[in-house]
């Protein structure tokens, strides 16, 4: 990160770098597997041809007391039934309408899948059994806006083993840390586009490590679920995982202009430049010494580029895990790394069994989230060290001028390229990703080209047709020869080439167009 604050400082107001969002997931541990489930219904002395009855009696129980909590709070309790809109987008129409600041908002029964457990007779062993199977049953989504940690949601299970998910959104959380400081800033949807004082912002940033999940989780949960105490055997309660975590490093800029001017070109630069042993050593996966991928490596890297409302979006994944560069609010560049599988990285704590340290595969368990972050923001810094490589032009008119124009070689005149016109769909070919690693041949191009060939004539005339393209793109360096196949790669020239054009807005297409008139 460092080596890009470097290029870009004179353009960059201040960073901000923690979570963007945390989803909680709460289980009392007996409950989670049939036999530990077996064994509460004998601690609690209920029959298996009783459970559905009791299971229906504490559900009914969730239901009233969840009712009497929103009344209480004179907050709506909402059916939500085939409705296609974001809750959180309601509750926060809800909160507007009714000037809600701080407190319940209100909450929505909606019919989910879920796991559950059901009595099914053995006829092998002629005997009733628990099972664990597939279902749909309510969900009570909570919404309200917390003092510390601003909007959140939490939901509930309404039947067996009432499992929790708590959404925490960091930005928010962030908002309400900066306000009790005193410290003055801009939010615009959900990141800071200005704060007055971007070092005690970091300071504070800090903090969110250090914050005690399982107290915090459990006041929240005796909210969430006011019948827990009945379902807690020999002092168990929720044990609480880290389901998602998504940790954010915000490069603030001064204006709009300044990142529209560099971000198409890092988009870009990390789509066709960034192979699969980069993006393996941003995630931290471990590459031979001599370079190569090792053998046992049996995972897909996947990168990929989408079009979004606010801009484009990369992201780079590696079994579930992520990191993806994306502008918020016009003059935010953000690298966020979202970690769904922990086991994937290391962390260093004691054995179970001989308390002896060692390097083990992280957990999901909130007490490893301090070490999520701090991978988490590694992540992100080789990731921004590695776009810090991309070669920036503000003006493409001098770089683009070098391929327009004809150029003489031992006498031979080879025409210049028209990329806005006939020569459009040649560099769309040879920039699509799958060539990237092995390159590309004759064919590969003529099957994009002329896909609908039906005679060894037609393929022929065209395979020359090709060649002719090619020598034209190899003149031009664009591309080159890998030695001893038929095959080509995209140059250093070439990538940046087709990284410029695909980056060029409305505007520079005119400028392209009187460029090569």
């Amino acid at each position: 990160m460092k080596r890009f604050l470097e290029k870009h400082e004179n353009k960059v107001l201040g960073i901000l770098s923690g979570f963007d969002r945390l989803i909680f997931r709460g289980g009392i541990k007996g409950l989670l597997f049939e036999g530990g489930f077996a064994a509460y219904l004998n601690f609690k002395s209920i029959l298996l041809k009783d459970f559905s009855a009791h299971a229906k009696l504490l559900t009914a129980e969730l239901r009233e007391r969840t009712e009497e909590y929103a009344e209480s709070k004179k907050r709506p309790f909402i059916y939500l039934q085939g409705h296609g809109k974001s809750k959180e987008k309601m509750a926060r129409e809800i909160a507007i309408k009714d000037n809600i600041s701080e407190g319940l908002i209100c909450i929505f029964s909606v019919l989910e899948n879920c796991g559950s457990y059901k009595v099914m007779g053995n006829r092998s062993t002629h005997k009733l059994e628990i099972k664990w199977y597939p279902t749909k049953c309510l969900h009570f989504y909570h919404y309200w806006i917390d003092p510390i940690f601003g909007l959140m949601h939490g939901r509930i299970q309404t039947w067996y083993p009432f499992n929790i998910q708590i959404y925490l959104n960091g930005k928010e959380w962030l908002g309400k840390m900066m306000d009790r400081e005193g410290l003055s800033f801009i939010k615009n949807d959900n990141c800071f586009t200005w704060v007055n004082d971007f070092d005690k912002a970091a300071i504070i940033l800090k903090e969110q490590r250090e914050e005690c999940w399982p107290k915090t989780l459990d006041a929240i949960m005796k909210i969430i679920n006011p019948i827990s105490h009945q379902l807690f055997t020999n002092g168990n309660g929720y044990y609480w995982t880290v389901h998602q975590s998504e940790w954010a490093t915000d490069i603030i800029f001064k204006n709009n202009k300044e990142l529209e001017l560099i971000y198409p070109d890092l988009v870009y630069h990390s789509m066709l430049t960034f192979n699969s042993k980069d993006i393996m050593r941003f995630l931290q996966k471990r590459i031979n010494q001599n370079g190569e991928i090792p053998a046992n490596f049996n995972s897909e890297v996947i990168s990929n580029l989408k079009q979004r409302p606010e801009g484009v979006r990369v992201k780079h994944s590696i079994n579930a895990n992520s990191v993806k560069i994306y502008n918020k609010a016009g003059s935010v560049l953000r690298v966020e790394t979202t970690i769904n599988r922990p086991k994937e990285f290391k962390t260093y704590r004691p054995v179970r069994e001989t308390e002896e340290m060692k390097w083990q595969p992280m957990r999901k368990s909130v007490v490893d989230i301090s070490r999520r972050a701090e991978i988490s923001q590694s992540v992100n810094e080789r990731h921004l060290d590695a776009l810090s490589d991309a070669k920036v032009d503000e003006n493409f008119s001098n770089f683009l001028s070098a391929f327009l124009f004809p150029i003489y070689k031992d006498g031979k005149r080879t025409r210049g390229l028209e990329p806005l016109n006939k020569d459009k769909i040649l560099l769309d070919a040879i920039a699509d990703g799958k060539f990237l690693i092995n390159g590309f041949r004759n064919c590969n191009i003529r099957k994009i080209i002329f896909p609908n060939l039906k005679t060894k004539e037609e393929t022929r005339k065209h395979s020359a047709k090709i060649s002719r393209l090619l020598r034209i793109l190899r003149v031009h360096k664009i591309i080159k020869k890998v030695p001893r196949t038929n095959r080509y790669l995209l140059t250093e020239k070439g990538t940046k080439i087709i990284s410029a054009l695909k980056s060029i807005n409305e505007s520079k297409v005119c400028d392209l167009l009187k460029l090569s008139a």
